[in-house]
């Protein structure tokens, strides 16, 4: 969540010539690997290695659970649906963001820290705003109170409400 409030922002307070009419994707760069990021979220978790299976094997699994779902079952815990949205690489060219946003503050590394202090109970933010004193970076609990006030701003310039908003700014950068 940090890296993506830190690109909005820095998109809402791009110059308009830099922003009009084009895509941005809010990602990390370089795009997360799937295999490192579970296997971080187990080590930070203090959980052993990350197993796998065969692809055969997820997709037959997804074929029990498409059975399963036909039988009755409201929510199989896997379908071919899932094993698709698995297997389908979700890599998309942020490098117009890039240009715009820059370095991203925050690491997979630090945001899984974060997520899991979060789970365990703990904050977030405290975990994010350690790493961010080290590095001079903006702390992440700096970022969220920013993005709003960038919205407040829109909102206040354009008399629409915050969806609405939403809404315009995504169609303006999208060139819609």
């Amino acid at each position: 969540m940090g890296n993506s409030v830190y690109q909005l922002e820095r998109l809402i307070d791009a110059a308009p010539r830099e922003v009009d009419g084009r895509v941005f994707w809010l990602a990390d760069y370089p795009p997360i690997e799937v295999a490192a990021w579970a296997a971080e979220i187990r080590r930070c978790a203090g959980l052993g290695s990350v197993r796998s299976v065969p692809t055969w094997v997820l997709q037959a699994g997804g074929r029990a659970g498409d059975l399963l779902a036909r039988l009755g079952m409201s929510d199989p815990p896997l379908t071919s649906f899932r094993v698709d949205n698995l297997l389908t690489e979700m890599v998309y060219d942020s490098g117009s963001t890039e240009h715009i946003a820059g370095e991203l503050p925050f690491t997979m590394a630090d945001g899984v820290r974060a997520t899991v202090e979060w789970l365990r109970g703990g904050s977030a933010a405290s975990v994010a705003d350690a790493k961010s004193s080290r590095s001079r970076l903006p702390s992440f609990s700096s970022l969220w109170p920013a993005a709003v006030s960038s919205t407040r701003r829109l909102v206040r310039s354009n008399k629409r409400t915050p969806s609405s908003v939403s809404r315009r700014w995504i169609w303006r950068l999208s060139g819609g």
